[in-house]
C-alpha cells in the first residue's frame, strides 16, 4: 500500500477525524459527527474551564519560551480537569465516528489509548508545576505518550 492510499484511508476514516476535530476545540469532535446538543455539553465547560484556569494564556506564555510567567497564571484548581474534558471530548468523537463508519460499537481495547492519554496529560501537568519544561508541554507529552502506549498495548493484544 503506497503513502498516498495509507493517507487517504486515515484522512477517509471518520474515527480519526473525529479526534482531529477535536483538537481544534474540545467539543469539536460532536460537531463533526452532527451531535449538537453532546457538542454543547462540551464546549459550555470547556470554555469555563479555560476561561477560570487561564489556560489559553498559559499555553502563548509557554509558546514564547515564558514558563515562568505560565505557571504563575495558571490556576491548578481549574486546569486539572482539563485533560479530562478533552479526553472525554475525543473518546466520544472517536466512538461516534467508529459507529458510523463500521457500523458496530467499538471494541473496548479502543478506551485504552484516551484513558492513558487523560492519567498521562495529569500527570505531566502536575509534575511540569515544579519542573523546567512547565505544566503545558509536559501536559501535551504526557498526552501523546499515553495515547501511543495505550495503541501499542492493543497492537500487541491483538484485539485490533
Amino acid at each position: 500500500m503506497s503513502v498516498n492510499e495509507k493517507l487517504f484511508k486515515i484522512v477517509n476514516n471518520k474515527a480519526f477525524m473525529a479526534i482531529f476535530f477535536g483538537w481544534l476545540m474540545t467539543g469539536f469532535s460532536q460537531l463533526y459527527n452532527r451531535q449538537y446538543f453532546k457538542a454543547l455539553l462540551f464546549l459550555i465547560p470547556n470554555f469555563i474551564n479555560n476561561q477560570l484556569g487561564h489556560l489559553n494564556e498559559a499555553i502563548l506564555y509557554s509558546f514564547y519560551g515564558e514558563i515562568d510567567k505560565s505557571q504563575a497564571l495558571l490556576d491548578f484548581q481549574w486546569i486539572l480537569y482539563y485533560p479530562a474534558f478533552f479526553t472525554a471530548s475525543h473518546c466520544d468523537g472517536y466512538r461516534e465516528g467508529y459507529k458510523k463508519q463500521y457500523l458496530s460499537s467499538m471494541p473496548t481495547s479502543h478506551y485504552l489509548p484516551f484513558i492513558l492519554s487523560g492519567m498521562c496529560s495529569t500527570v505531566g501537568i502536575i509534575i511540569g508545576a515544579k519542573h523546567v519544561p512547565g505544566p503545558i508541554f509536559l501536559g501535551l507529552c504526557g498526552y501523546f505518550l499515553g495515547g501511543i502506549l495505550g495503541i501499542i498495548l492493543i497492537k500487541k493484544s491483538n484485539d485490533y
